[in-house]
């Protein structure tokens, strides 16, 4: 058997199907903007209103989960679900001020993850109306005021059940969602030194679901990086093989593996390593089985201090699932930059 002949062989078992219910992963936009306000009580100056410095906005980076029912392509029922984890790029810093004193206290919030859960609700041309609650999974404050240094742990509270309208729409490929925060506060405190406020988040997680999906679409050669790929069949396939496979050649006119099929990659030498050495650098768990929920998280990793004449170039990566007792699927492609 050539070579070509057993690639297509191995991929006729990968045969693409729409996803039409069960647990989706949705990958939060850049869209996903977050403002916050806050009070902080200070001893001997009472109640001050808490400053973002330099801004009081935040992305957000992470993932939702949201168990769809979907008819002909349109989600018609879903359900917001644990299991994805968003919160902020990087950390909130903030400060308390008073006039004539100055600088009160800072505040330096770290470690902050979020999720939405609600009850099952139907879809009504993509709009839905459910009853919802944000929970704080972690997340920790270092704040500093009149002298002293306190760590104060902001996890494990969660928002009283209140009704929340969002929307989750098609769009090529896939899904986005849009889940607004309406006014979600939080508090902290601390009982050794008095210290303690709250924290009101307002805005929308925005996100995407598609078959395979990343947070990332480029990473530096100068300084290297991780793409983390989400592969989310949609619910099914659960348990089944998975495969990740590369192309530096692009994604048409792709390999056709039968029924009218094309698997959206053109076969080159990085197609070849990435069938033949699944799993070894730079792949990191891009073969395996998928969970019981279709899901599974792969890796590419680009190392540190490549040639800069390297930038620019773009890789494409797909995958497939197959299982001992039927075909599976094939995944829209997903690219990755390199970047200066």
């Amino acid at each position: 058997m050539t070579r070509f002949a057993r690639v297509s062989y191995v991929l006729a078992l990968l045969v693409a199907v729409v996803p039409a219910q069960g647990r989706h992963v949705f990958v939060m936009d850049s869209g996903s903007a977050i403002t916050y306000t806050g009070q902080m009580q200070v001893p001997l100056f009472g109640t001050q209103p808490i400053t973002g410095q330099p801004s009081n906005q935040f992305n957000v980076q992470g993932t939702a989960e949201v168990d769809l029912t979907v008819v002909a392509g349109v989600p018609t029922a879903g359900q917001l679900v644990s299991g994805g984890v968003a919160g902020p790029t990087g950390p909130l810093n903030a400060v308390v001020s008073v006039p004539f004193f100055g600088n009160l206290a800072t505040i330096s919030i770290t470690g902050v993850t979020l999720d939405v859960t609600s009850t099952p609700f139907a879809i009504n041309q993509g709009a839905f109306t459910t009853m919802a609650q944000v929970n704080l999974l972690s997340g920790s404050a270092v704040v500093t005021a009149l002298g002293s240094t306190s760590n104060i742990t902001l996890g494990g509270q969660a928002t009283p059940p209140s009704s929340l309208s969002g929307t989750v729409t098609t769009v090529p490929g896939g899904y986005t969602a849009s889940i607004p925060l309406n006014n979600v506060t939080f508090t902290f405190t601390d009982p050794a030194s008095g210290l303690g406020g709250n924290l009101t988040l307002a805005g929308s997680f925005v996100s995407t679901y598609r078959p395979l999906n990343s947070a990332t679409q480029g990473v530096s050669v100068s300084t290297g990086g991780v793409q983390t790929l989400q592969l989310s069949t949609g619910g099914a396939f659960g348990g089944d093989q998975y495969l990740v496979l590369a192309s530096g050649s692009g994604t048409s006119p792709g390999l056709p593996i039968g029924g009218g099929l094309v698997l959206p990659l053109n076969i080159d030498p990085w197609f070849l390593q990435s069938l033949q050495s699944p799993n070894v650098l730079p792949f990191g768990n891009t073969g395996g089985n998928l969970d019981s929920l279709g899901r599974a998280i792969a890796t590419i990793t680009v190392p540190s201090g490549l040639p800069p004449s390297v930038a620019g170039l773009t890789f494409d990566f797909a995958y497939g699932t197959a299982s001992a007792t039927g075909y599976g699927m094939v995944s829209n492609p997903f690219s990755l930059v390199l970047l200066p």
